[in-house]
């Protein structure tokens, strides 16, 4: 059973099972305008540091581990002689 959402799909007139204080069912949907100022600040500071986490350990780690498999033995292959002398490697 979901009690809140910020979907999209959910349009603003939608009630929830659950009550408030005084008896009357509270809204489904969680809007901008009902959030007070310090969760605001907190969700915004979420999306931002949720931004960055995604960015950084689904995208660039990925990329960096294969580029990092391919650099390495290039470079310690040149270094102890098993490859043809490059003067770029050096």
């Amino acid at each position: 059973m979901i009690s809140h959402t910020t979907s999209k799909k959910c349009s603003d007139a939608e009630l929830s099972d659950q009550k408030n204080e005084d008896g009357e069912f509270r809204p489904l949907k969680v809007t901008l305008a009902s959030r007070s100022l310090l969760n605001l600040v907190a969700f915004f500071l979420y999306k931002v540091l949720r931004c960055f986490y995604v960015s950084l350990f689904f995208y660039f780690l990925p990329f960096s581990a294969i580029i990092m498999s391919t650099l390495i033995p290039l470079q310690f292959r040149a270094k102890f002689g098993s490859l043809p002398y490059c003067p770029a490697l050096n």
